[in-house]
Formats: structure tokens, sequence, C-alpha cells
């Protein structure tokens, strides 16, 4: 996401995007700020543990494609490639992060 902040405006992701390598990030001026939008495959709870092993590693064989890599890249996103831990602890991490607002107000979580 791109907001109009200085002559070229500045990304709200924590460091400058790889598609846009010339236009800051607004921590670099906002200590700690960061707003982003991701997206997850998930599983339905219970799913067993092999299914679930084998969607990660097709899924993360796919996203390591150069092809979908380059086509990520043209929109602006990055793909992060880890296991079902790896997500749930940057999950976490993000959705705790995501019910603080800007000037102290809080927004319930969903």
């Amino acid at each position: 996401m791109i907001v109009g902040f200085g002559p070229g405006g500045a990304v709200t992701t924590m460091t400058r995007s790889d598609a846009l390598p010339d236009i800051p990030a607004v921590s670099e001026f906002v200590t700690g700020y960061e707003a982003s939008v991701w997206s997850a495959l998930g599983a339905p709870r219970n799913t067993p543990t092999d299914i679930v092993n084998r969607l990660n590693r097709e899924t993360n064989a796919a996203l390591a494609d150069p092809k979908i890599k380059a086509r990520l890249s043209d929109l602006g996103a990055t793909a992060l490639i880890g296991s079902a831990g790896d997500f749930r602890k940057f999950s976490g991490t993000h959705r705790s992060r995501s019910s603080l607002c800007p000037f102290g107000f809080r927004r319930p979580l969903t």
C-alpha cells in the first residue's frame, strides 16, 4: 500500500518494497510503523498432519518457482515460505499488532 507521505509517497510495509525500491517505508519516519495485508492458505481444524505437510511442501514449491515469484513481485507482493508452525507464529504476531490503531484507539480482534 502506498500513502501520500512526502513527495513520492511511502509504502506502509515495515521495509521498502522490492517492487518500489526508491519509495521509502513510513517506518523510516515513524519508528515501528507497519500496515500491511497478508493472506494464507489454510486447512480445516483436525486435518491430518501428513496432509498439512504435503500442502505446505507443494505450496512452498510453487511459491519458490521463479515465474510465480516474478508475478507476485509484479503485483507488489512477496511470498513468505515456511512451515505451518512458522505461519502460526507469524499470524499470531501480526494479529496482536493489528489490534492497535494509530492515536491509541483499539480495534477489536475478529
